[in-house]
């Protein structure tokens, strides 16, 4: 795609994959979606390391496709960084977000500062990244389960995590250190979702409650007024002569 400005200089934008997009807005782009719906950027306003932490453990699910979700916790975190970060961090990719101790979220914290700082200082020239890094073995055979070793000699493994090809070190990457906190957050959302489906059962009841009252007026009226015209009551003749001569 090329756009052509008055000014006569042009912008092109090339896409070999064709997963991205191009959105034309009015107005501040930044106040409109999806650029507004975006989490913070982990450059410019990561978030302070106990509201990081606050906003880690409020998720339960998958690190990695927590970190690759764009709305989550940051954005502009691509597959190759999620896995070096999680690399540094010492966490398996496949790991609870909510299982996570306050040291394993730290350790997230000061990873994605460090390798998107060191990366952009690079101007993104994979040749000044450090050395150690897993993003220089990325490229090789990925039918093979490994692809050699990272460079304290540990086997790298290579699967399909959260959809995505994904390069990590079982040796030192660890899962979730403390299980009892999903323990925790899932009893929580029970509690909640129990609290709701209370409500939800008090108020059809109350609302049936209602409807079966408003039904038994109606037939007790009837039945009185039934029961009047078969005695022939005075009251059900003249009612029904009022009506006659009403007519």
């Amino acid at each position: 795609m090329r756009v052509i400005f008055e000014n006569g200089r042009e912008l092109a934008y090339c896409d070999p994959r064709r997963i991205g997009r191009i959105r034309f807005r009015d107005g501040d782009v930044l106040l409109c979606d999806p650029v507004a719906s975006l989490a913070p950027d982990p450059l410019i306003n990561l978030p302070k390391p106990h509201e990081f932490l606050r906003r880690l453990c409020s998720f339960s699910k998958n690190i990695k496709a927590l970190l690759l979700d764009q709305n989550a916790l940051v954005s502009g975190v691509g597959n190759w960084v999620c896995d070096d970060v999680l690399y540094q961090a010492r966490i398996n990719p496949q790991a609870n977000s909510s299982t996570l101790d306050d040291k394993q979220g730290l350790s997230v914290h000061a990873a994605l500062r460090s390798i998107i700082s060191k990366a952009c200082e690079a101007n993104a020239d994979s040749d000044q990244f450090p050395k150690h890094w897993l993003f220089h073995k990325r490229w090789r055979n990925k039918s093979r389960k490994s692809v050699g070793c990272d460079s304290l000699g540990n086997s790298i493994s290579v699967g399909t995590v959260a959809g995505r090809t994904t390069f990590w070190v079982p040796k030192v990457q660890k899962m979730g250190a403390n299980p009892q906190r999903k323990k925790k957050n899932n009893n929580n959302n029970n509690n909640n979702n129990k609290k709701k489906r209370k409500m939800t059962t008090n108020t059809t009841t109350t609302t049936m409650t209602k409807k079966k009252k408003k039904n038994r007026s109606g037939g007790s009226k009837t039945r009185t007024r039934l029961e009047s015209f078969l005695s022939g009551s005075p009251s059900s003749s003249s009612s029904s002569s009022s009506s006659s001569s009403s007519s």
